[in-house]
């Protein structure tokens, strides 16, 4: 061994699996008594243990993170400078919640909001259903026995709930109010107790974004529980066909809080659709998100679904936008080319058939029947392409989905999507575009998945129907355009 050089072994009559330390300038002989020493129990810095009690405790801190209040344009709730607190969000279910009965006609589920039939969808079963206020003329909510809650100056109550919001055990208000003209309004939290006993004053947890729809249209507003922690208001317009391109939905979503959580309700989200009708439903409602109705305009219809996506315990958030093509973007059959008749030969014993006497042949005489080879053409069924491009092989609908994962300094959206689905349909279609039976949906359906792409994404290159409440969408992929052009290359060279 080199001079100054260490090396670890066990020493003479040490325990097994002990090991000293020892040197070539001592001999090799004496043990280091450190090594006999019993160890001492390891000792953290205190600066080292305040960030371990922060991780340890973050959990049991969920309810005391606020969810970004965010807002449209000018609709900041009046008493925004007081942002309210979120609740937490389990998945389980609250035992024990609210009474609320649907009003009558809510088993229906569509809110009718406009004149080619959007709306809202509400969810059935144990999920609430927002009605209409119980006192006459909207002014008055009574809540319980005698704590009754008075709309504000210039505006009256349409519909709500009653039940138990901010977790606290007493019935609370969450109401809508609106003025005469339906295109202003609030959406009004009224706490059930307060230190004196009596009702809480009011709280603005949303209000209507300005613009929302030209003079000489009204609105209609429904509220409804998406999930047993979350609550969706949409406010549609009702105008006139030449109006509905100026109209916008609104749809608030907001947190409320599960028995003994104690947290006020907090608005987390707002969307807006601008210039094209549609449905906006919860994924609870029988048949979201397939539309009320065959429309003879486009359409973009809306399911909310709130449930955990991630497995963290949170309730997260998905919106599925599904883009649907008029009627009328079907093309219908081509007219058939018309034909001069073919005349049938004369017999050859007969060159003066029919009664002619030129020598020529004029055909069959008026009211014979038809040449066999005429016949079977004239009542050939319709080629491969007629009955692709008919009426009944309308473009099927394009989905593509937003999603919100719960964090707690609020939602944090997926940038993945739209564009990964969005992607995924254009691929999709690529592969089935050299199939002959399928060659000729591909145009149409390439111009769903532009058009669904173009009312979504601010990037695409037109003007995006959807704003979300820090602005509209980018969805970031050149790509998409590039694969739709070479499925429809490669269905125009396979197509019938």
């Amino acid at each position: 061994m080199l001079p100054g050089k260490l090396a670890l072994r066990h020493p003479a009559g040490a325990a097994r699996g002990t090991r000293a330390l020892v040197t070539n300038t001592d001999a090799m002989t004496k043990t280091n008594d450190v090594t006999r020493r019993p160890p001492r129990p390891m000792r953290l810095h205190p600066r080292y243990l305040l960030p371990l009690a922060l991780i340890a405790g973050c959990d049991g801190c969920r309810n005391e993170h606020p969810y970004t209040p965010y807002t449209l344009g000018s609709s900041d709730p009046s008493n925004a400078a007081s942002a309210p607190q979120a609740s937490a969000s389990p998945t389980a279910a609250p035992t024990g919640r609210a009474e609320t009965k649907p009003h009558p006609g809510a088993d229906a589920g569509i809110l009718d909001g406009g004149a080619d039939g959007g709306g809202l969808l509400v969810g059935t079963g144990p999920l609430l259903v927002g009605t209409p206020p119980p006192d006459g003329g909207g002014k008055r909510w009574t809540i319980e026995g005698d704590r009754v809650a008075e709309a504000p100056a210039g505006r009256s109550f349409e519909t709500g709930l009653v039940f138990d919001a901010d977790g606290d055990g007493a019935r609370d208000l969450v109401a809508w109010t609106r003025a005469p003209d339906g295109l202003r309004g609030e959406l009004l939290f009224v706490p059930g107790a307060s230190s004196a006993g009596t009702l809480g004053a009011p709280r603005t947890l949303a209000a209507l974004p300005a613009a929302l729809a030209p003079a000489g249209c009204s609105s209609r507003a429904a509220l409804s529980q998406i999930s047993p922690v979350s609550l969706a208001l949409a406010v549609v317009p009702r105008c006139p066909d030449e109006q509905l391109d100026r109209a916008s939905r609104w749809v608030a979503l907001l947190r409320t809080a599960l028995p003994g959580s104690l947290a006020t309700p907090a608005l987390i989200l707002e969307l807006r659709v601008r210039g094209i009708i549609g449905d906006i439903s919860s994924a609870s409602a029988p048949g979201a998100g397939a539309g009320s109705s065959p429309r003879t305009r486009e359409s973009l219809d809306v399911v909310l679904d709130a449930s955990d996506r991630d497995g963290d315990g949170r309730e997260d958030l998905a919106l599925r936008f599904t883009f649907t093509p008029a009627v009328e973007a079907a093309v219908p059959p081509p007219a058939p080319e018309p034909r001069e008749p073919r005349s049938a030969p004369a017999p050859a014993h007969d060159p003066h058939a029919h009664g002619d006497h030129d020598g020529h042949d004029h055909g069959p005489a008026a009211g014979s029947p038809p040449h066999a080879p005429e016949a079977a053409e004239a009542n050939a069924a319709p080629s491969a392409s007629a009955r692709a491009n008919s009426p009944a092989r309308a473009p099927r609908p394009v989905t593509a989905p937003l999603w919100f994962l719960d964090r707690p300094a609020g939602l944090s959206r997926d940038a993945s999507q739209p564009g990964a689905a969005l992607r995924a349909l254009a691929e999709g279609l690529l592969q089935t575009a050299g199939n002959k039976s399928k060659a000729p949906d591909v145009p149409a359906r390439a111009n769903a998945i532009r058009r669904l792409r173009t009312l979504l994404c601010e990037d695409a290159g037109g003007t995006a129907a959807v704003t979300l409440s820090d602005g509209p969408i980018r969805c970031a992929d050149a790509d998409i355009e590039k694969t739709l052009r070479r499925a429809e290359a490669l269905a125009d060279m396979v197509k019938p």
